[in-house]
């Protein structure tokens, strides 16, 4: 506890002791009375959420000007910073886990338009709800930043970002493999090292320490919220369920996440509303 871990963090790793133990033959002890008893008081001593008292929710816009310091004109940005760009972006527009865009399938990407005429660029990718569903992949799409695409800001366009790294990994002398997300040589990056990649951006850009990868997904669904999107469209986006009837929806009325508001805009460019 003096390491200020959460109590859903103890209660992972008793687990994971419980099932080493096992392994070896010896008894399971998080049944006990006296380890129960342990872990209820650390969930009491480590409510939920705790970690976050005293800090404020960042905006996605303030880690926009730690995102865009590499550019080298007149070339651009670096392959590092054009993935780095692509992967925020991503993360953020979809509320996507950083496992999940981990999975992000390079020969899926494809520019197209929406069922009411809108560009969009889709892609397929592996998450929680596809395979809960028995599902072969899960399906999701980024936006461009104006209805003009030639009108967007390309530094930061979800949708020009997405093709462009897309295009250069295709280039790369790589391994035979299907990710996006790859080294300089166009080697697959582990699914941790593109969990780090956004780390490193937060620590960069200065926002409080307790925040880790995973809190992007809270603050683009916290800043969303407060922009008056509705909640139904959020978690259409995000994935998330809130119930048997939502769920069924969510499965077979749902496919590609498809929602009335312009995430990409409202959460990359100042002063926008969903009105």
């Amino acid at each position: 506890m003096q390491l200020g871990l959460a109590a859903s963090t103890v209660r992972r790793d008793a687990s994971l002791i419980d099932a080493l133990r096992e392994s070896t033959g010896l008894p399971r002890f998080a049944a006990e009375p006296a380890m129960r008893e342990f872990l209820r008081a650390v969930t009491r001593a480590r409510p939920a959420g705790a970690k976050f008292e005293g800090v404020v929710v960042y905006s996605p816009r303030q880690l926009v000007p730690s995102l865009l310091q590499y550019d080298a004109p007149p070339f651009g940005p670096s392959f590092m910073a054009l993935r780095e760009r692509c992967l925020f972006t991503l993360r953020v527009v979809t509320l996507m886990r950083g496992g999940s865009a981990w999975s992000v399938r390079r020969s899926s990407i494809k520019a197209v338009c929406d069922p009411i005429g809108r560009p969009i660029v889709m892609f397929h990718y592996d998450s929680k709800g596809a395979a809960a569903n028995n599902m072969a992949h899960d399906s999701n799409y980024v936006e461009h930043l104006e209805e003009d695409t030639r009108r967007c800001d390309r530094s930061l366009c979800p949708a020009h970002l997405l093709l462009q790294l897309r295009d250069v990994v295709e280039r790369l002398d790589r391994e035979e493999h299907d990710r996006l997300f790859t080294s300089e040589i166009g080697a697959a990056l582990s699914v941790n090292s593109v969990r780090t990649l956004m780390s490193k951006l937060l620590r960069r850009a200065q926002v409080a320490p307790v925040f880790t990868s995973h809190s992007l997904r809270m603050s683009s669904s916290v800043t969303l919220k407060l922009l008056g999107v509705a909640d139904q469209d959020v978690c259409v986006r995000a994935g998330w369920h809130t119930g048997t009837a939502s769920s069924t929806r969510s499965r077979h009325y749902l496919y590609g996440r498809g929602v009335r508001d312009n995430f990409a805009r409202l959460l990359l460019l100042p002063g926008r509303d969903s009105s």
